[in-house]
């Protein structure tokens, strides 16, 4: 700290400074003057702490320099000297703000005991400034300590010490008392430029608390991971309908304003204690949108979906148009399924996790120069992420499917007819417990169903109608012969609704009706036994 000693007469100035061990009240620096001009010169130059001044001075008195550091804005403590003890001169120091007086002639010791309180209220002036600053820190970063503190709560590492004080301080809901937990998912940027994570979490919170105010004062907004954010807030009396309204109305503004769309998850009213596992099963419930379809969700309501797996007997055919150099073909054909099963509500994440083991596995065993695909995709970070996030929605497999496709050289000359006819084959006899359309089966070797019927007959000699109830009727007399099974059931299992249409069509093409292939087969086994 730096005093100050001003006196219009040299040897008090010089018996205050050298008589009193200002280095114990922890003064670093002395500074002297002999009138008020000299005294302005210091206190421009140095930060003075405390001023000890007498006010009969010539030109300028102690109280004219005092009004003037005010003026100026200096916060020094001024302690007043002077020989005459006029009730008048107190009370204008007073008045003034002045520290302390003191009449001269002094003792040393009281000069000391008067400083020593200027000190220590210097001291204390500064402890109430910084407790203030904190205060302040603390109300401009609250938010922050807010969100993290749930957030850790989230993640399973909860430090209920911080929590019970933000609670106390009302930025957080009672442990006790029911809450929503909501999932916010950004899944699609209108601009160009994304928005900075810490101003997007600011900008939620604001929509939020505007929406949500007549209902609640806390509601915490955290960002868990890129573009997922995480918001907390008490029931309060706010049905889930209500809610659900309300974050349709938050969407809309998010869309115009933060130029975003965005997919909402929300649960049903838990207590605090809950947070974490019901977090953990938000998130379940997001992995299951690969669509990355926008639109607000019910936890309760999606937990409950059911829950398919879906055959992919194409995938063989795949690999025949890797094999054959018809990358494009396979491609077209692996997105029209994915189509397909999102268009019949069969796509989920289990599912599409599912197409990207069997098609990795189908890759890996292509032969030929094609059989190099998972090395290559695997070369680069780049090629890495794309296989990576190959399960997170339709379109990121759409894009690792491409990749594969890519590494393929396509044949600059058309498939042959009998690779056609053999395609058209393997997708006939892995489909034999559906109906067979033409249309379906055209789609699937890319051409025209017209065609396709000509070329087949050209190929084979017969229609692809007939085929079909070739095929069909083959598999079963197969059942028939070696199995026990119901007959109206092995009807169903080569696509025929109909029993008796089934009986009549078996009887045309193997010449006996489906009961007397059955009696057939019984009499066979019976002479075989009897033979033994």
């Amino acid at each position: 700290m730096k005093l100050l000693i001003v006196d219009d007469i040299p040897s008090v100035v010089e018996g205050m400074r050298a008589g009193i061990p200002w280095e114990n009240l922890g003064f670093t620096e002395i500074f002297t003057a002999y009138n008020a001009l000299e005294a302005r010169t210091v206190l421009k130059q140095a930060a003075i702490d405390v001023m000890l001044c007498d006010i009969q001075m010539p030109v300028e008195n102690g109280l004219e320099l005092f009004r003037w550091t005010r003026e100026q804005g200096m916060e020094i403590r001024t302690i007043f000297l002077t020989s005459h003890a006029e009730f008048e001169y107190v009370r204008q120091v007073l008045k003034m703000g002045g520290f302390d007086y003191i009449v001269q002639p002094a003792a040393y010791a009281d000069i000391y005991s008067s400083v020593e309180r200027a000190v220590r209220d210097i001291e204390n002036s500064k402890k109430r400034e910084k407790i203030e600053e904190i205060g302040r820190i603390f109300t401009r970063e609250e938010d922050t300590l807010v969100a993290n503190c749930v957030r850790n709560l989230l993640l399973d590492n909860p430090n209920w010490n911080n929590y019970n004080i933000l609670k106390d301080r009302g930025l957080l809901p009672d442990k006790e008392k029911e809450v929503y937990l909501i999932l916010l998912q950004i899944q699609q940027w209108e601009m160009e430029a994304k928005w900075e994570p810490g101003l997007l979490n600011m900008a939620l919170l604001n929509i939020l608390r505007e929406l949500m105010g007549v209902y609640t004062s806390i509601v915490v907004v955290a960002n868990m991971e890129p573009n997922i954010y995480a918001v907390c807030l008490p029931q309060t009396g706010l049905p889930l309908e209500l809610l659900e309204s309300q974050l349709y109305y938050f969407t809309s503004v998010c869309r115009e304003y933060l130029e975003c769309t965005m997919t909402i998850y929300v649960s049903g009213v838990h207590s605090v204690w809950e947070m974490c596992e019901t977090w953990r099963q938000l998130g379940e419930v997001s992995s299951e949108n690969i669509m990355l379809l926008p639109g607000i969700f019910q936890l309760e309501k999606m937990k409950h979906r059911k829950s398919y797996v879906y055959r992919m007997p194409e995938i063989s055919q795949w690999a025949a148009f890797l094999r054959d150099g018809y990358p494009k073909t396979m491609y077209e054909s692996a997105c029209a399924l994915l189509d397909k099963m999102v268009k019949e509500g069969k796509m989920n994440a289990k599912t599409l996790m599912m197409f990207q083991l069997d098609f990795t596995e189908m890759l890996s065993t292509v032969s030929g120069e094609e059989g190099k695909y998972m090395m290559e995709i695997m070369n680069s970070p780049e090629k890495l992420n794309i296989f990576r996030d190959s399960t997170k929605s339709v379109e990121h497999m759409k894009q690792f499917i491409h990749l594969v496709v890519s590494n393929v050289k396509e044949k600059e000359d058309g498939v042959s007819s009998k690779i056609l006819v053999e395609r058209i084959m393997l997708y006939i006899n892995e489909h034999l417990d559906e109906e067979l359309m033409r249309e379906d089966i055209a789609k699937w070797v890319n051409l025209s169903p017209d065609y396709m019927t000509k070329l087949f007959k050209n190929e084979t000699g017969i229609t692809i109608k007939e085929y079909i109830i070739q095929q069909k009727m083959q598999m079963a007399r197969k059942l028939l012969q070696t199995t026990n099974l119901p007959v109206s059931f092995i009807a169903s299992k080569v696509g025929f609704c109909n029993f008796s249409h089934f009986s009549f069509t078996y009887k045309k093409v193997m010449g006996v009706t489906p009961q007397n292939e059955r009696k057939i087969k019984s009499n066979k086994f019976r002479e075989s036994v009897q033979n033994k």
